[in-house]
């Protein structure tokens, strides 16, 4: 079975990472769309200024459904600021946390990846979209 993953900003990559839990999506084909630009931040969260930051403090934007603290460690290894469950951090880094999940279930799914901006979608007469 082909599964296509339209957009890989938070949602496409929660998606491909949830995949990543499950050994039976490594025996289908993946295809990941998304732009250059975009692919692996989405639009909010790719790099620009660290003084823009995120909406929701620390602990509410983990990644992981069963770990709500993801983030939070994440922050505290890669960018060794600690105690910050409860702070409104740099967007930049989110981006970058998301990125790393992304690189993550790429290595276990082996996806396709289409660096493409995917407009429209439809139904081909031999059945493929």
């Amino acid at each position: 079975m082909k599964i296509a993953i339209i957009g890989m900003g938070v949602a496409g990559v929660s998606v491909l990472s949830a995949m990543t839990k499950h050994p039976i999506f490594q025996k289908h084909e993946i295809i990941l769309f998304d732009k250059p630009q975009t692919f692996g931040t989405g639009l909010p969260y790719q790099p620009d200024s660290s003084i823009i930051l995120l909406n929701q403090t620390a602990d509410t934007m983990s990644m992981e459904q069963n770990d709500r603290l993801d983030f939070v460690r994440w922050v505290e290894k890669h960018k060794g600021y600690h105690h910050c469950e409860k702070e409104h951090l740099p967007r930049p880094w989110y981006g970058e946390y998301v990125r790393e999940k992304l690189e993550k279930a790429i290595a276990i799914l082996k996806p396709e990846v289409r660096e493409e901006y995917v407009t429209d979608i439809s139904l081909q007469k031999d059945g493929t979209f």
